[in-house]
């Protein structure tokens, strides 16, 4: 039989393979097979290929968008899950990715490009992300946080703090409000303010100008006396007034040196306080001292220093009274001090006569000196005072060492190191001496 081998094994072709393979289709009978497979495939027939075409067919249909035509990502038009597409954005912006602000864009992938959104707007009137400040809004800052010492504390306009307005008194340089700073007196002198030839300074707030060491070289001293409640104005021309009221031992009032308050001690009270001149009686505020007999006061490099007068220890005080130092001087008992403008001299007294020593501005030794020449017998300078306007010293002197009960009606003119220059005799007994330097 053909196709059949002599083993018995089928050999025809497949029809199905046959119809489709066989050379000898494309007679008349290819074309009916041709007609048959169309049939088949239209009917389903071929359970393979229908389902096939219709599986084809599906998933065209699901290729396609709502308008038929398949989602392109570039074509700028949001379809489906794209997020925007060039420069659709939808309704979206910076704000719905929890920005604060900025410019949202598209990236090339249909998704949002949040590159140009920002967590800060300089310029909205609040402190965001790294901004110092931000219009008004200052944080808190103010010049004296900002290591001034007044003015007012500005915003720029790229919300960094700006510090034109700030002030720093006592950095020897004019700025904001100051009428003057340190050294830095804007030009002006006692004569420029029509006064007299002296020494102009500064206010120890930078305020305003010290004038009252200017004219006729001749200095201004408070006084106080000796067992009454009394602070005087003196100057050697015999000009003696009424300063102040209140209990006190001594009395210095130097703004060039830090402050424009009066400084004085009560050693009674074991005390030292502050009072603002013209406030004609009291103190401010006064400060207790853990040492006995806190006797002498001087304003000295902003600090005020307090002598001991039992055991003559310098100890040193910022204005608002808290120790920031002592000098055990070992120097017998203390007398007296006074600043030259430049550094500190103390008497002190030996147990025969007063000597004198300079310690600078870190109460480190300079020297020592001898009384001047000229005492006779007030061989004591209990306390003492600078005049700037002659470089000379003025002096309470007595003959001996008296205790805390120390007074004189005598003051001498001296210049240190050297002699006397000039006696004056006193209405009243007093036993403190200090620099009339307020305003």
């Amino acid at each position: 039989m053909p196709g059949t081998t002599s083993g018995g094994e089928d050999t025809s072709p497949d029809i199905t393979t046959g119809a489709s393979n066989n050379p000898s289709a494309t007679g008349a009978g290819g074309s009916e097979d041709t007609s048959g497979g169309t049939t088949d495939a239209a009917d389903g027939t071929d359970g393979t290929d229908g389902t096939a075409g219709q599986d084809s067919g599906t998933e065209s249909t699901a290729g396609e968008s709502s308008t038929g035509a398949m989602p392109e990502c570039g074509n700028g038009i949001l379809e489906e899950d794209e997020q925007c597409d060039g420069a659709d954005l939808g309704i979206a912006n910076c704000l719905g990715q929890d920005f604060v602000g900025g410019e949202l864009g598209c990236a090339v992938d249909c998704t949002f490009d949040t590159s140009m959104c920002v967590n800060q707007i300089c310029g909205n009137g609040v402190i965001e992300e790294d901004e110092a400040c931000d219009g008004a809004d200052l944080g808190g800052a103010d010049c004296v946080s900002e290591g001034a010492t007044a003015g007012q504390l500005g915003c720029a306009a790229d919300c960094t703090l700006d510090l034109s307005g700030c002030e720093t008194c006592g950095n020897d340089m004019i700025e904001g409000s100051e009428v003057c700073d340190g050294a830095d007196l804007g030009g002006e002198t006692c004569e420029t303010l029509g006064l007299d030839p002296g020494e102009l300074a500064c206010a120890a707030d930078c305020s305003d100008v010290v004038t009252v060491l200017c004219g006729g070289g001749d200095a201004a001293f408070i006084l106080t006396e000796r067992g009454a409640d009394n602070i005087w104005a003196w100057d050697p021309s015999g000009m003696t007034s009424l300063f102040h009221s209140t209990t006190a031992n001594d009395v210095d009032c130097n703004a060039a040196e830090g402050s424009n308050d009066a400084w004085v001690p009560e050693h009674f009270g074991d005390t030292f306080g502050y009072f603002a001149p013209g406030s004609v009686m009291g103190v401010t505020a006064t400060f207790g001292t853990p040492y006995a007999y806190p006797k002498h006061i001087t304003v000295f490099n902003n600090e005020i220093v307090v002598m001991s007068r039992n055991d003559a220890t310098l100890h040193w005080y910022n204005t608002a009274g808290v120790e920031q130092g002592f000098l055990a001087t070992g120097n017998g008992t203390g007398q007296g001090m006074a600043t030259d403008g430049t550094d500190l001299w103390a008497s002190f007294w030996n147990g025969a006569n007063s000597f004198f020593v300079r310690y600078d501005a870190s109460f480190v030794f300079q020297e020592m000196v001898a009384n001047p020449v000229g005492l006779g017998a007030n061989d004591n300078v209990v306390d003492f005072a600078y005049d700037p306007s002659s470089g000379n010293f003025y002096g309470i002197v007595t003959d001996s060492e008296g205790g805390t009960g120390t007074q004189s009606n005598t003051i001498v003119e001296f210049d240190m190191g050297g002699s006397v220059q000039a006696t004056y005799n006193l209405a009243f007994f007093a036993d403190g001496i200090g620099q009339q330097g307020c305003i």
